[in-house]
């Protein structure tokens, strides 16, 4: 039943926590820090991060994954926003922002949970990333389409966004095109971007009970439809 998968949904908190995992690496700047450590070196100075306790975190999508990450920021002690216009009910305490405009405004993280489609295809164009704070960060897990990469880009070259940390990349399914990909480009030199190849929901927990809801699943619809597997 419809019930019954989103109740199975909300069991599930892989993509979630690789959100974090990813802000974590960024604000603490882990993986530039290991990679500082393998060759020889133990510079502490060099790799000083910010703490998430008191920042503002947005939620760009207040269903299922944005209140998960929503949670993990209360838990952090982070205020947080949110802009969802197709929300019916809401979560408090986050704070309710009616127009995208102002949410990005307050945004000094803004993590991005939004379907990919018509509407939401390049939502956050460079316009709209230059209305965040400066010096902000982005985090994004669910679909690369989702933000114009050029212009996320752009925005890091000039100094206006502080960092990005992404699981999706727009053209992530072809291997030309990932290679152009100018936000892939630009991490490999600098050291305020975090790409990881679509790991979200790609954990042993979360695959193996996505296997057993499916062939329970295909179970139930088989025992309502026996003729289906007559031979």
């Amino acid at each position: 039943s419809l019930r019954g998968e989103q109740e199975f949904l909300r069991s599930v908190h892989s993509t979630a926590e690789h959100t974090w995992a990813l802000l974590l690496a960024l604000v603490r700047r882990i993986p530039w820090a290991f990679e500082d450590v393998k060759k020889g070196k133990w510079r502490r100075d060099k790799f000083r991060g910010v703490e998430l306790s008191g920042g503002r975190l947005g939620i760009l999508g207040l269903g299922r994954l944005g209140e998960q990450v929503a949670r993990y920021g209360q838990a952090f002690g982070m205020e947080v926003g949110a802009y969802d216009p197709y929300r019916k009910g809401w979560m408090e305490p986050v704070r309710r922002f009616d127009s995208l405009e102002d949410f990005l405004a307050w945004s000094r993280i803004c993590s991005v949970h939004v379907p990919l489609n018509d509407e939401t295809n390049g939502l956050l164009n460079g316009e709209r990333l230059r209305q965040l704070p400066k010096g902000a960060l982005v985090v994004n897990t669910t679909r690369g389409g989702v933000i114009e990469e050029a212009s996320l880009v752009r925005l890091l070259e000039e100094n206006h966004l502080g960092g990005a940390a992404v699981d999706v990349l727009a053209e992530e399914h072809s291997d030309s095109l990932r290679e152009s990909s100018p936000l892939l480009r630009y991490a490999v030199d600098h050291e305020n971007v975090v790409i990881t190849p679509h790991l979200g929901g790609a954990t042993f927990d979360a695959m193996q009970r996505t296997e057993v809801f499916m062939a329970k699943k295909l179970q139930r619809f088989l025992a309502s439809a026996p003729d289906l597997i007559k031979v």
